[in-house]
């Protein structure tokens, strides 16, 4: 299934959005993990759950999905509070990546190079934007944010080589040239 184009364009730059599928998936899973965890944790160790555990498991299962329930609280509540669960914005003067824990953000005169190999092969379809730094800013799955994910790589890559051309990430002809995959690969 290829992940619809979500993008909102206004004087600041162009913002790219996650599927609104994948967003409330996660937000689903993590509404049901809570309630449900919580029980579980509550009537497990009373041997109240109708499972085969055995009395180690009653006692160490519940760590973990404790662990769980904390973690999807952690992850439903920056969710709220950030209104989603990330976006990419591309302005003419740089970045912002921001996930459900962090932001990051940078200009194009501190990226030294844009690349599509990333250092965790766990990664999929990656955008990594190089930093003079050396610490590279890693967009993991460029296809969650456009239908094609090199498409992605290389409409950052066409505004990182071409500063002229940056005045489009404020006018919607970004997201066009992104839609038609319109880039000369460099």
């Amino acid at each position: 299934m290829r992940t619809p184009l979500r993008a909102k364009v206004d004087s600041t730059g162009t913002k790219l959005l996650p599927d609104v599928v994948s967003v409330i998936l996660v937000v689903v899973l993590c509404v049901a993990a809570i309630p449900s965890g919580v029980l579980f944790v509550v009537f497990a160790p009373q041997g109240r759950v109708d499972l085969p555990i055995s009395d180690g498991e009653r006692i160490f299962e519940p760590i973990l999905i404790g662990a769980l329930v904390f973690f999807a609280a952690v992850g439903l509540i920056a969710m709220v509070r950030r209104r989603g669960t990330g976006h990419l914005l591309l302005t003419p003067d740089g970045f912002e990546l921001v996930d459900v824990l962090f932001t990051q953000r940078g200009s194009w005169d501190n990226i030294d190079d844009v690349s599509d190999l990333a250092a965790d092969k766990q990664v999929r379809h990656p955008v990594v934007l190089v930093m003079k730094d050396g610490k590279p800013v890693v967009i993991k799955n460029a296809d969650g944010y456009a239908p094609n994910g090199a498409a992605l790589y290389w409409l950052v890559r066409h505004y990182w080589l071409h500063p002229d051309n940056r005045v489009e990430l404020v006018d919607g002809r970004a997201v066009a040239r992104l839609r038609d995959q319109d880039f000369v690969t460099e």
